[in-house]
């Protein structure tokens, strides 16, 4: 029986914001489905969700685009490492991370210095976590300080998709009010806010309109 070869064009869907991400095949595309649904929506399930679809739009906009889908979507594994992560290094002495945030830049996403500095302390720790590494700090005063510097960051990223989803929504947030997800991460902000608070009696509290600018 003859077999013929598989000539469609894969993507992979992200249904909620409706985005496509051209994949090199049917394969790829379901493990990125697999990880992402498993990885990124958890908790989101009800508007937010990743499945294999065929290329809707021109066969040469998927060849444009798939170089950068790949880099994207490729995981790099972690190497196991000896040595402790050093947490008073600079951003920019951080090849992976200079490499990582240049990606971002691509897609738009232009933060000032202080804003940088944050989202290296918040690498930094996923790193030491993923190697295995204990924090380097050397007092717990350190340790509440980084802390609250991720919280400003968490502070400043939800009011941007807050500001996000009301141009978006426009009158229906005035009916059915702010989407549940944001909701929920506000929540879980707060939850950490006082926390830190109970720990550091310094500790700023969450408001609404923080997080616009740099500290």
């Amino acid at each position: 029986m003859r077999e013929f070869a598989d000539t469609r064009l894969w993507c992979l869907h992200h249904i909620g914001p409706d985005d496509v991400h051209p994949a090199p095949d049917f394969a790829t595309a379901q493990a990125w489905a697999d990880y992402a649904n498993a990885e990124l929506c958890k908790g989101f399930e009800d508007i937010s969700r990743f499945v294999v679809a065929i290329w809707p739009w021109a066969p040469e906009s998927h060849a444009d685009n798939l170089s950068h889908s790949i880099a994207g979507w490729t995981l790099p594994t972690p190497a196991p490492s000896d040595q402790a992560v050093n947490f008073d290094m600079s951003p920019h002495d951080d090849p992976e991370f200079v490499a990582a945030w240049l990606k971002m830049e691509e897609r738009c996403y232009l933060w000032s210095e202080g804003n940088i500095e944050k989202a290296h302390l918040g690498w930094l720790m996923a790193r030491a976590a993923l190697s295995g590494d204990a924090p380097a700090f050397s007092d717990r005063a350190g340790l509440i300080e980084a802390f609250q510097k991720l919280r400003t960051t968490a502070v400043l990223l939800l009011n941007n998709s807050e500001g996000c989803a009301a141009n978006h929504y426009g009158g229906d947030m005035q009916v059915f009010g702010m989407p549940q997800w944001l909701v929920d991460c506000r929540a879980d902000i707060e939850l950490a806010t006082s926390l830190i608070a109970s720990a550091a009696p310094t500790a700023p509290t969450l408001t609404a309109g923080e997080g616009g600018g740099d500290d």
